[in-house]
Formats: structure tokens, sequence, C-alpha cells
């Protein structure tokens, strides 16, 4: 693994000394940080907010549905239910005379 290194470092240094490490070649290394300082702060940050809501909002929230009150209909809904049921009996009352 030192050779591997060493390797590295060699090749950086003939390229700075042949003038070859220009700002071209420097981007290169500023994004590598920028794409690990990123990774970094969705492995720190965003996982963990991710888990959270997986791992514990998800189960309250199915135990709500499961043992929760029922939601009582909104009255708009009772009366268009009934609007419509009347409407249906006065359909088949026509249709039967």
């Amino acid at each position: 693994m030192s050779d591997f290194f060493r390797r590295i470092r060699i090749t950086a240094r003939d390229a700075w000394s042949d003038g070859f490490y220009t700002i071209t070649q420097f981007h290169h290394v500023v994004e590598f940080f920028v794409i690990w300082a990123v990774n970094l702060f969705i492995a720190l940050v965003v996982a963990p907010i991710v888990l959270i809501l997986i791992l514990v909002l998800l189960p309250i929230y199915w135990l709500m549905l499961l043992f929760g009150k029922p939601v009582p209909p909104r009255e708009q809904d009772v009366v268009s239910y009934r609007m419509k049921e009347q409407y249906q009996t006065e359909k088949q009352e026509e249709h039967l005379l």
C-alpha cells in the first residue's frame, strides 16, 4: 500500500515540476473534495433524517391507523350522499311507474 502512495507522490511531484499541474488538473482535486463533502453531508444529515422518518414515524402512523378513533364524515359528504340516494330512489320509482 505504501508503494501505491509513493507512486502517486512521485507522479504528482513530476507533474508539478514539469509545469503540467495547471488549473485544469487542480479542478479535479477540488471536484474530488466537493463530491466527498456532499457525500459526507448525505451520510451524516440526510440519511439519519430518512431513517428516522422510516423507522419511527411510519410505525406510529400505522398504529394510529389501526387503533385511532375513526374520523366522522364531513357534513357536505353526508348531504351529497343523501341527495344521491334520494335521486336514485326517485329514478327507481319513476322506472317502476
